[in-house]
């Protein structure tokens, strides 16, 4: 299968203006991975965290639930990244470099400050009292 995907970027790239330049990113940064099941494909996908995912199958829908980490997820052959990227809306400012295994894309909260407040009252705290100290005394 990856000698067809192989054969058809090269037919894209031959057609495209900056061919070039999509060849050597291609050779610098591509990868073709064949696995051998769509299980594999996502748990591949999720250790990778992507910045941008499509899900071009049967059932992409259902497939979304299994994915965990993507910067951003385009579902079906009708929902190219260059949708996302112009007119649907959702920010383009997405986590790279396998971040989103531990960030999302770039929203309102990332522009409000915020501040953790917490309040115990005396029952709360001797409640806690040794679970904190067991904590405290572990960080040593």
């Amino acid at each position: 299968m990856t000698d067809k995907v192989r054969a058809a970027l090269e037919r894209h790239v031959n057609r495209i203006p900056r061919g070039g330049i999509a060849r050597t990113a291609l050779s610098r940064h591509g990868l073709l991975v064949e696995t051998a099941s769509f299980e594999e494909a996502i748990a591949l996908s999720n250790s990778f965290a992507p910045e941008h995912l499509e899900l071009c199958c049967e059932n992409a829908d259902e497939a979304l639930k299994s994915v965990r980490h993507a910067g951003a997820v385009f579902i079906g052959h009708y929902t190219p990244e260059a949708v996302g990227d112009y007119v649907a809306g959702p920010n383009h400012v997405l986590p790279t470099g396998g971040t989103a295994r531990f960030s999302s894309p770039l929203g309102p909260y990332d522009f409000i400050k915020r501040t953790s407040v917490v309040k115990f009252g005396p029952k709360a705290l001797a409640a806690q009292a040794n679970t904190i100290t067991t904590l405290a005394d572990a960080r040593a």
